[in-house]
């Protein structure tokens, strides 16, 4: 917990001073907005997961499918919340708890489905995202903005995870050093209200996909490998945003 908790803090940092410092920066002369947002998603079976290591244990080239969900929050800033431009950039930088219940289990060096043999296969993974939206207003109005486009994400992922036999035998797995890249269509919608205050919601469909390095403990063996995979998720976010001379 604690380890997360220093991990939380120091991308928020970052986040800021990314903010702060890049090109897009608030200052006195450019209109602006920044803020902070809350975000949730969800996906039924739409989680791949694959394992691949050295050596040959039976457990040990699995792949696996189930279901996806996390939240999350983070730093905002966008380019144009509220003034009457078409095209916006908007960049979030944040944190997502994201959580895999796996329930099919394929071993593909015996070419056998072992769901059977699987009692419980859960994934706690954390993730550091960054993700580039470029909107274009579609309905541009004094007290609220319809927009859509792309959005890119880059992120990086670490975690754990555990898959109980129905023996009662644990498998423990440890995530490190994943990349995570995305890409979803997104459609928001900003409120202005007085005071240069803005509430946004948008919703989106994102694919992810990810790969990384895992290890595998059980009993005293220990073993090596890497992990790929996707998840497709549908989400939301609120974004609660202040507006710097940015105005219909």
């Amino acid at each position: 917990m604690l380890k997360r908790l220093f991990r939380v803090t120091f991308i928020c940092l970052i986040g800021a001073g990314v903010i702060f410092s890049s090109p897009f920066g608030i200052n006195c002369t450019h209109a602006a907005g920044i803020g902070f947002y809350l975000s949730h998603g969800i996906g039924d079976g739409a989680a791949d997961f694959n394992e691949d290591y050295d050596s040959d244990d039976w457990w040990n080239d699995l792949e696996s499918s189930g279901d996806a969900k996390f939240s999350g929050y983070g730093f905002i800033f966008d380019t144009a919340v509220a003034k009457d431009e078409v095209f916006n950039y908007r960049l979030q930088i944040g944190y997502e708890d994201a959580e895999y219940d796996i329930d099919s289990v394929y071993d593909g060096d015996l070419h056998i489905d072992i769901s059977d043999f699987v009692g419980n296969f859960k994934l706690d993974i954390d993730r550091f995202v960054i993700d580039n939206t470029f909107g274009f207003g579609i309905v541009r109005k004094e007290n609220f903005r319809i927009w859509i486009g792309p959005q890119l994400r880059i992120g990086y992922m670490s975690g754990d995870g555990t898959m109980t036999l129905i023996d009662g035998t644990k498998l423990n797995l440890d995530f490190d050093d994943g990349l995570v890249l995305g890409l979803a269509p997104v459609i928001g919608v900003n409120f202005n209200f007085i005071n240069n205050l803005t509430i946004g919601v948008d919703l989106g469909y994102r694919f992810n996909f990810f790969v990384g390095s895992v290890d595998k403990t059980y009993y005293r063996l220990f073993d090596s490998g890497y992990f790929y995979g996707n998840d497709d998720t549908f989400f939301i976010n609120f974004a609660f945003i202040y507006r710097f001379d940015d105005n219909f």
